[in-house]
Formats: structure tokens, sequence, C-alpha cells
């Protein structure tokens, strides 16, 4: 239970941690590539007012954001069309790593496919002028900002990763501090029902023994009938408690054996025939033979019970059950026909002790815990179980659907 709760506790603040630091790291890094852009941007702009190129007018202490060497450390080439598309003029003056061959293939490429007036091509950053005289395209080199852009993401991701990793040890160690007085007040919830399951047998017993010597020398009364029936049914909550406590314990299944599934469900459908018939109902199967698992023998066989019992109570005639594999998946379903449907129940009745309004006020018998402990007894397989209610031929159903 203690390492179920760090376990979760753990992933919750790491997610949370995950979250602000991929927040941080990319807002960090697309505000770091918007200076590129800017700073490039910028510098385009200049070299388009003086045609070209920086021009003897240009005053880099008059420029906010550039350093005085920014005139001979940027590398940069122009091209101009002619209005008909024949190149009219090439600068590769200021570039050592680009040919005017090589320029006047980009140029013409950013002139045919690209729509855009600025944008980048491989590492250079290129803007788009146009009058009715003359197209002239600049291409500024960033390759020196953008390799220094990617360095930073590749430096900031190494330095977020070992960081979270330190966090995670920090976390796994604080949450034992945290989550164990949480273990130790569950742990004692449950020996509690435990021990007041096994305190409150004897009282009951005197009172069912009590009762039938009343029935012995007086005969049966209404009076009787009713303690008799509040005792069995204090008996069958008290049992189902102490069971789901013990459920509860368990943080994986011991005992595990490869058994015959369907042998097992036709096993404790023989057990409710009698029940059945009794109830004047009607139960269809499709169980497909021989489908094996891996599990707790006496957990699946507690399993079946419940759910066959819990459609037997609450159906009106009819039960239908269906057990089959599909590709590397068991599915078993049972459903039956019910006036106790209402959708927003749905989502609470694996919910302990939850009843319905409507089951209340009826005359069935229950005590809310039986799904409960369906449910616990398939978690501990790794399995999923959902309830729904389905419509057919004008009948309501009530489906619970159980993958393993």
């Amino acid at each position: 239970m203690l390492r179920k709760l760090r376990i979760r506790m753990t992933i919750i603040c790491m997610s949370i941690l995950i979250v602000i630091f991929v927040g941080v790291i990319f807002v960090i890094n697309a505000l770091n590539y918007k200076q590129v852009n800017m700073y490039a941007d910028n510098v385009l702009e200049i070299l388009s007012i003086n045609g070209g190129h920086f021009g003897d007018s240009f005053r880099p202490d008059k420029e906010p954001g550039f350093s005085p060497e920014v005139k001979y450390e940027t590398r940069f080439f122009s091209v101009n069309f002619d209005p008909d598309g024949s190149v009219k003029m090439v600068n590769v003056k200021n570039i050592a790593s680009v040919t005017r061959e090589e320029a006047i293939e980009m140029a013409s490429s950013v002139l045919d496919y690209e729509d855009d007036e600025r944008g980048y091509l491989d590492t250079f950053r290129y803007l788009v002028n146009k009058n009715p005289f003359e197209t002239q395209i600049i291409f500024v080199d960033c390759a020196r900002q953008i390799g220094i852009a990617r360095i930073f993401v590749n430096i900031s991701i190494i330095v977020m990763l070992a960081t979270l990793v330190g966090l995670g040890f920090l976390v796994w160690f604080l949450t034992l501090k945290a989550v164990k007085p949480i273990a130790l007040s569950y742990e004692k919830q449950k020996k509690f029902i435990t021990d007041a399951g096994h305190e409150l047998r004897t009282p009951l017993t005197i009172i069912s023994a009590n009762a039938e010597i009343i029935e012995l020398e007086s005969g049966e009364n209404e009076c009787t009938e009713v303690i008799k029936k509040q005792v069995r049914r204090m008996t069958e909550m008290t049992k189902n408690l102490v069971k789901l406590s013990k459920i509860d314990e368990k943080e994986n299944i011991k005992d595990k054996v490869d058994f015959n599934l369907s042998g097992i469900l036709k096993d404790v459908l023989s057990n409710f025939n009698k029940y059945i018939e009794t109830e004047n109902k009607e139960i269809s199967t499709d169980i497909e033979d021989d489908i094996i698992i891996n599990g707790n023998i006496s957990l699946i066989r507690n399993l079946f019970h419940i759910l066959l019992d819990n459609a037997v109570k609450y159906s009106i005639t009819n039960i239908y059950i269906k057990l089959q594999k599909q590709k590397n998946k068991i599915i078993f379903e049972i459903k039956n026909d019910s006036l106790y449907i209402d959708n927003n129940d749905l989502n609470n009745v694996f919910d302990r002790f939850y009843r319905s309004a409507e089951v209340r006020a009826s005359n069935i018998e229950g005590s809310g815990i039986g799904l409960s402990i369906a449910k616990e007894i398939i978690l501990l397989h790794k399995g999923d179980i959902k309830a729904s209610s389905i419509e057919t031929n004008g009948k309501n159903y009530f489906l619970i659907k159980i993958i393993l």
C-alpha cells in the first residue's frame, strides 16, 4: 500500500514538473529563435534600404542591438532580377561560401517557389523586394546564430533531464514521509474492519440463536422474521467487508496458476441453476470452451459468484452471459434486464456501499459491496471492468463487461 501511494504521488509530482520544465524550455528557446529572426530581419532591412549593402552612412552605434563589428562579420549576398525574370546583377563580394551560380540558383528557387516576402532557405534568411523595375532578393547567412541557438536547445534539454532525474530521486525520498501517515491511517482502518468483522460474528450468532429460541417457544412471527433477515444481511455485509479488506492488502496476486476459465464459469453457473429456477428467471450463455488464463482461481471463482448473484438478484426475467477470447484478450460480458437503470448511476456502481435510490426503495437485499470486490479482483488481474446500460427490443439492460 505504501509503495503504491509513493509511486502515485511521485508520478503526479514529476508530471507537473515535466510540464513546467518543458513549458519554460519551450518559451525560452522560442524567444531565442525569435531574437535570431529579429536580428536577421533588422540586418536585411538595413541592406535593403542601402540597395544590397551597408553603405557608408551606416553607423552601428546609432542602431540598437548591433555591435560595432556587425558590418564586417555579417555574411550576405544579393541577386537582382529584371521584370522578365532575367538576372540583372549578382553581389557575392561579402560572402565566401556561396558562388555566383549558387547565389542565382538560390534566388531563383525563392522567386519560383516561395510566396513569402521573408523566410529561410537552409540557414539563410532572405528578404524579397519588388518594384516595377526589378526584384531584389537579399540573403543573410544566419548559420552562426542558428548554430548557437541549437546548441542552447541541446544544453537546455540536457540540463532539464539531469534536473528532472535529481528531482525524481528527491521527490521519491520526500514522498516516503508524505504518505507514511496516510498509509498508517489506511492500515489502521483495514485492521479495524477486520477486527470488527470478527467481533460482530459472536453477537450476530447470539441474536440469531435467540430468535430461533423465541420461535420454538412462541412460534414464528413478523418480529422474528425481521430479526433473522437483518442478521443474515449483517452477516453477509460483515463477511464482504472482511473479504474486501483482505483484497485491499494485496499489491499483487499470489498463488497464480494457469487454469480453465471456461470450466470455472460453468461450475459456478451450475451452483446457480436451482436458484435461477426458483426465481422463475431464464439464463442464456455463450461460453467458449477451454479458455486458459493465468490468475488466482479462488478470486476468479468469487468474481463470477458476485456477478451472477448480482445479475440474478436485480434482473426481471433474463440473464445473458458471454465468454470469448478475441486475439490476446479475454472478453466476459454479463447483462440482465432491469428496471433500475440510471445513466448517472453507472459511474458509481463500483463504489463501496453504493446503492441507487430506486434499489434502496425496493425490497431487494444488498450491501453495495459486491461490485466493489469484483472491481478489486479485476484490477489485481490487470484487467478492466466497465458498466453500461443498453436498450434492446424496447427493454433496458444492465451490462458489465470485463477485459482480461
